[in-house]
C-alpha cells in the first residue's frame, strides 16, 4: 500500500472529462434561450421607453404626435429625444448614440457604417436617416398633421389625437425605415 501513487488514473480523468462535455452539451441550448430571452427583455424595454416618451410628448402637445417630419432635418425622433433626457441630441446627435438614445436599438439589431444617405435598414442592420439611426419606426398613420406623408394616405384612416388610436395600435416597432 505504501508504494501505490497517488493521483487520477487516466481513464478517471478521461471520464470526468466526457461528463463535462455531456453537461455542457445540454446546458448550450438552454443557454443560448436565455440569452435570446434577456435580448428579447432588452428589447420590450426600449419600447417601452419610447412610448412613455411619446405619451409625455403627446401630453405636452394636446393629445397628438410628433409630426414625422417636423422641420426640414428634423424628424421624429429628433423631437422624442427630450423625453428622454436627450436634450443636445437636436443640435449634435452622434453625441447621443451611445448614451440615452441607445433605446432606439434592439439589441439583436447590428449598426452600420454606411454612407449617411442610405437610410434603409433590415430585420438585423439599424437604419440611418439625417443624423438619426435606430431599428424601430414610427406608426405614420398616428400623424395626422405631417406636412410630407399625410397626403399619401386616406385621411379617414389617421387618428387625429393619440388617445383615439385603440391600445390594439402599434405606436413604435421594428422597422427597417424610420417611419412603418
Amino acid at each position: 500500500m505504501m508504494g501505490k501513487p497517488k493521483g487520477f488514473t487516466l481513464i478517471e480523468l478521461l471520464v470526468v472529462i466526457a461528463i463535462i462535455a455531456l453537461l455542457m452539451a445540454i446546458m448550450m441550448p438552454a443557454l443560448s434561450y436565455v440569452r435570446k430571452q434577456a435580448r428579447s427583455s432588452a428589447c420590450q424595454s426600449n419600447l417601452r421607453q419610447l412610448s412613455l416618451a411619446m405619451n409625455l410628448y403627446a401630453l405636452d402637445h394636446e393629445d397628438r404626435t410628433m409630426p414625422f417630419s417636423h422641420e426640414p432635418g428634423e424628424y421624429w425622433f429628433h423631437q422624442l429625444a427630450p423625453y428622454l433626457s436627450a436634450k443636445g441630441y437636436k443640435s449634435d446627435p452622434k453625441a447621443h448614440i451611445e448614451g440615452v438614445m441607445k433605446v432606439a436599438f434592439c439589441p439583436m439589431t447590428k449598426r452600420q457604417d454606411r454612407p449617411e444617405d442610405s437610410f434603409y435598414g433590415s430585420a438585423s442592420l439599424a437604419w440611418r436617416f439625417l443624423g438619426g439611426e435606430g431599428s424601430y419606426g414610427l406608426n405614420l398613420w398616428l400623424l395626422p398633421d405631417d406636412p410630407i406623408y399625410s397626403v399619401d394616405f386616406p385621411p379617414g384612416n389617421y387618428y387625429k389625437k393619440y388617445s383615439d388610436a385603440k391600445g390594439s395600435v402599434p405606436l413604435i416597432g421594428d422597422s427597417m425605415w424610420v417611419g412603418s
